[in-house]
């Protein structure tokens, strides 16, 4: 499967077909760090507070639909790799 943009969000199918998946704090945290960025650079390039990105990480806060698209888009994670 190919990627496919809806309302302009690129998703990208899952790098591999039996991917562990995992949950979305996890997934938030761990692409930030591979990508060794702060909370304050995610937050100047999404436009998130800090404090909201904070918790989404440590899964006190569930994001609304848009704010979920925002990170999955700017991370490059398909909805497919969310446990």
């Amino acid at each position: 499967m190919s990627e496919v943009f809806i309302d302009g969000i690129r998703y990208v199918p899952a790098r591999e077909p039996d991917a562990v998946k995992k949950s979305l704090p996890s997934l938030l945290r761990d692409a930030r760090l591979l990508r060794e960025e702060t909370l304050d650079y995610v937050s100047d390039k999404t436009g998130l507070a800090k404090s909201s990105l904070h918790a989404l990480e440590k899964g006190t806060q569930s994001p609304r639909l848009e704010t979920l698209q925002s990170l999955l888009s700017y991370y490059q994670i398909n909805f497919d790799e969310i446990k």
